[in-house]
């Protein structure tokens, strides 16, 4: 992950202040996955999906597996 400038706040809020910190960042560069077993991270995936095309998901998940894997096959 590359360092971005201070990510400005995001309408996607998250219940857990502390985990903020990781989707102003996703959001701001426009990230594809954001990977994480945190409940109040999760709870927020249809939301981020629907309005910022942002897929939050746990490590297991079939679509995530099913990506790396193809772009694994392309390397």
């Amino acid at each position: 992950m590359r360092r971005c400038a201070r990510a400005p706040a995001c309408v996607l809020a998250c219940r857990d202040r502390d985990d903020q910190k990781f989707v102003d960042p996703a959001v701001a560069e426009h990230a594809t996955w954001l990977v994480t077993r945190d409940k109040a991270l999760l709870a927020l995936a249809r939301h981020a999906a629907r309005a910022h095309a942002l897929s939050i998901v746990r490590p297991d998940a079939a679509p995530l597996q099913a990506a790396l894997s193809a772009a694994g096959a392309n390397l």
